[in-house]
């Protein structure tokens, strides 16, 4: 597993200021900071602040050819740079907590290489939709590798 191996699933309250606590576990790979991202399924993901350029440079080809400036404008402009207060709790701008639907009861899931925030009850619909196919999902060939 990746050096993140961000795993599991944690509840939370997103409290009315938009501050949501960050699980204990993780707590120290947000020391330096974090990065929020819109997610492409009614999530905000969450990065460690300096594992955000490798991810970047894993979205977006390299040099300077339109596509390529107009994916970096778009993932550069939605992102936000998140530092953890004394309690360990981030600011999840106004903004994305109005795009996500998020206040109030909130789910933060391992995906690995970030974690995702999520709106508990569009979390738990996902949940749903994911568990009605899961075995279909498990017994379809694996992507190929690219090379």
């Amino acid at each position: 597993m990746s050096q993140s191996g961000f795993l599991g699933s944690y509840e939370h309250n997103l409290d009315a200021r938009g501050r949501l606590a960050i699980p204990a576990r993780y707590r120290a790979r947000f020391e330096r900071g974090g990065i929020l991202l819109p997610g492409p399924d009614d999530s905000i993901e969450l990065y460690p602040a300096d594992e955000f350029e490798t991810v970047v440079q894993q979205r977006i080809p390299s040099g300077q050819h339109r596509a390529a400036r107009d994916l970096r404008r778009a993932l550069f402009a939605q992102a936000f740079d998140v530092q953890l207060d004394s309690q360990g709790r981030i600011l999840v701008p106004q903004r994305m907590r109005e795009q996500r639907g998020l206040d109030g009861p909130t789910v933060i899931t391992g995906m690995g290489e970030c974690l995702e925030i999520w709106n508990a009850d569009r979390w738990s619909r996902q949940q749903e939709q994911v568990e009605s196919i899961y075995g279909e999902l498990l017994e379809q060939p694996a992507p190929e590798a690219a090379s």
